[in-house]
């Protein structure tokens, strides 16, 4: 079984620098212009299944990459909930609340803000790895998010790093494999640019 982790195109957020988490953000023009050549990178391939976030950029990503296609919407793939952040700029939050919030953003840690913490997220990766793993579907396409595909990473390699070091572009294709009770990266953060 193949699982492509396709992420939003770019967003307010990620042009505003504020954090979205599992708030309501919109794609750019740029996000929207990159959705559509994600669309022309994955247009020969034919999915089996293919699941969405359950938020608009990456509902609306999967709209204009792979349209005309039977959804899913699932909270399963959703960003990691950054609680009482949400919608706020990053130097705002660095400014509140100081060092503190910069080690916990690197480890994945929004509890103390009222959002998830790495093990939160990692259980809901684990249940849509489960779900995907158990669906006897060959190819299935996850539009989704970069904090999550990071995690995703981390989960599998059973390791913790820098948040960034798995970072992905905006609508990048992701791909792994899993074959034989064991998973395997095949490509990670595509966009047909080289």
């Amino acid at each position: 079984m193949k699982l492509y982790l396709i992420r939003h195109g770019q967003s307010e957020a990620n042009v505003k620098n504020f954090f979205a988490g599992q708030s309501q953000v919109m794609l750019t023009e740029a996000g929207i212009e990159q959705a559509k050549n994600a669309g022309k990178l994955i247009s020969h391939i034919k999915f089996d299944k293919v699941y969405s976030s359950d938020l608009y950029r990456a509902m609306d990503t999967q709209k204009l990459a792979y349209p005309d296609c039977e959804c899913e919407r699932t909270s399963l793939i959703r960003e990691i909930d950054v609680g009482c952040l949400a919608g706020i700029s990053l130097e705002d939050c660095r400014k509140r609340y100081g060092e503190e919030l910069m080690v916990n953003r690197q480890n994945f840690n929004f509890a103390p803000y009222g959002g998830e913490n790495s093990e939160m997220l990692q259980n809901r990766i684990a249940e849509f790895l489960k779900m995907a793993t158990d669906s006897g579907y060959e190819s299935i396409a996850a539009f989704c998010h970069g904090g999550l595909i990071t995690a995703t990473m981390e989960y599998l390699l059973g390791i913790k790093t820098d948040k960034h070091f798995f970072a992905t572009d905006n609508c990048s294709i992701n791909i792994l494999e899993y074959k034989d009770e064991k998973w395997k990266l095949v490509l990670y953060n595509y966009t047909g640019e080289i």
